[in-house]
């Protein structure tokens, strides 16, 4: 029964258009918005519509939130599984935003077994309970130019990664054979960025991947849909893995 409700509710939200400041605001802010074609753009407002009634978006931190700040995120978020079939980001409930970069608290053990806290500031992180934190500063930031680096896609590149392969895998990386290749390809990548930084080679993918495989996931992602045209040059067959992950073409939509 919940789920009849819900899905009658996502017909409705698929269905309300933007408004013309909407519109403006997206192409404005969204560079990816006035290259999409227009069967795609119809389908990004339909996706970010029920994101941004299915998800509880919050101002932390003394954050006023105003409409387009959920606008924003859900539209970006949205890119990420435009062609994706399957649901909204399930196991997300909550997008936190706060003003500027976070403060986390860690607390673990040193090499001598000694409990520590480690304070960090952090842009974003995606949160195995549930939520989403970003920091709006740093969106806005990200936005001044295409420049391979958008912290919405990082954070909920993490969120789709970590639940790869469940119900929700991309119909590109089905079969075993293709989820070998996939990691294969991104294991020789992850590795090859580490070596570049480590020779501080100039990358065009963020030096922040070489950090964890987790991270180079996120840090590719972020260039797949910022820097498409230069990833796929420079490296295609990652381009082509992310294609078939997100059953994306995003260089097609910059050179149409």
């Amino acid at each position: 029964m919940f789920g009849y409700f819900r899905n009658k509710r996502r017909k409705e939200w698929l269905a309300v258009p933007l408004t013309s400041d909407e519109r403006a605001l997206l192409s404005g802010w969204m560079p990816h918005w006035e290259h999409l074609p227009t069967e795609e753009q119809a389908r990004l407002t339909g996706v970010l519509q029920v994101l941004r009634h299915e998800k509880n978006f919050e101002g932390c931190g003394g954050l006023v939130l105003d409409e387009g700040m959920p606008l924003l995120i859900a539209a970006y978020a949205g890119l990420l599984i435009l062609n994706r079939p399957g649901d909204y980001y399930p196991g997300l409930v909550s997008v936190l935003i706060y003003p500027e970069a976070f403060v986390v608290h860690d607390v673990g053990a040193d090499e001598d077994g000694f409990i520590v806290q480690e304070s960090e500031e952090r842009e974003g992180e995606a949160w195995d309970t549930g939520a989403i934190v970003l920091s709006w500063e740093d969106i806005t930031n990200d936005l001044q130019e295409r420049d391979g680096r958008n912290v919405i896609v990082h954070e909920f590149a993490h969120h789709l990664h970590a639940t790869a392969w469940g119900p929700d895998r991309s119909p590109g990386l089905t079969s075993p054979q293709a989820i070998n290749e996939f990691e294969r390809v991104l294991q020789r990548e992850y590795e090859a960025l580490q070596r570049s930084v480590e020779k501080e080679r100039e990358t065009l993918l963020d030096p922040y991947g070489a950090e964890l495989p987790e991270e180079f996931f996120a840090v590719a992602t972020e260039t797949f849909f910022d820097l498409p045209v230069e990833m796929r040059e420079e490296h295609p067959d990652l381009y082509r893995q992310l294609s078939l992950f997100y059953q994306s073409d995003p260089a097609r939509w910059f050179e149409g």
